[in-house]
């Protein structure tokens, strides 16, 4: 896809939840980096990539992805890149699990 020359880095940081193989809630968080001209935008990229992560990860902890959605977005024009975000962290409908989860998720990606 063509990026124009103004477009800038971002980090998004993505919260979803969906169904396992047992037909159990199941959550997670998952934080991206991509290029895009806003966050508007760089929001929808990082949700696609999500999304198509469990398309093409037969056999993933997810069977049904039910919503994702951008809790933030950080243009990383002035921080310095520490290492590509990747994976997900997962979490039950138990509200400790999921505030452990996220500040999991924070720390593994200076958020």
């Amino acid at each position: 896809m063509f990026r124009p020359a103004h477009s800038s880095q971002f980090r998004v940081l993505l919260q979803g939840e969906g169904l396992d193989a047992d037909e159990e809630y199941l959550g997670f968080y998952a934080t991206r980096d991509v290029r895009a001209a806003d966050p508007v935008e760089a929001q929808v990229l990082a949700t696609a990539l999500i999304e198509r992560t469990w398309q093409s990860q037969a056999g993933s902890a997810l069977t049904t992805v039910g919503s994702v959605q951008a809790l933030s977005v950080r243009d990383l024009k002035w921080t310095p890149m520490r290492r590509k975000p990747q994976g997900f962290t997962f979490f039950t409908d138990d509200e400790a699990a999921q505030d452990a989860a996220l500040n999991i998720e924070r720390r593994a990606y200076g958020r």
